[in-house]
């Protein structure tokens, strides 16, 4: 009889690899404040990435988030500038057609 193994969500270990509560996407709808923006390289089939963590304010709590989605990580690029300066910026993830997008 095989031994029962544990199973775990790629979810799970995408979160423990970033040290974040999960995607940004995972908050489709809601609307959020963006305080902080880090970038963490990361080398995905031999080609660097650099991954957005984002530190957000979502429902009075203070949490980090990643994303992978590509639309999201030059929207936030060109939000940096502001954030540095000490403005945070209210967003919203929506999903349009087949992509992510902050509104």
């Amino acid at each position: 009889m095989a031994s029962k193994k544990q199973v775990v969500s790629f979810q799970e270990i995408s979160r423990e690899s970033f040290g974040t509560e999960g995607n940004l996407t995972d908050l489709v709808g809601q609307t959020f404040i963006i305080k902080d923006i880090e970038w963490l390289e990361r080398e995905i089939r031999s080609e660097k990435v650099n991954v957005p963590i984002v530190t957000v304010e979502v429902d009075g709590k203070t949490r980090k988030y990643h994303t992978w989605s590509r639309v999201i990580s030059k929207q936030l690029e060109q939000i940096e500038e502001q954030l540095k300066r000490g403005i945070y910026v209210e967003a919203t993830v929506k999903k349009v057609k087949r992509y992510f997008t902050l509104a």
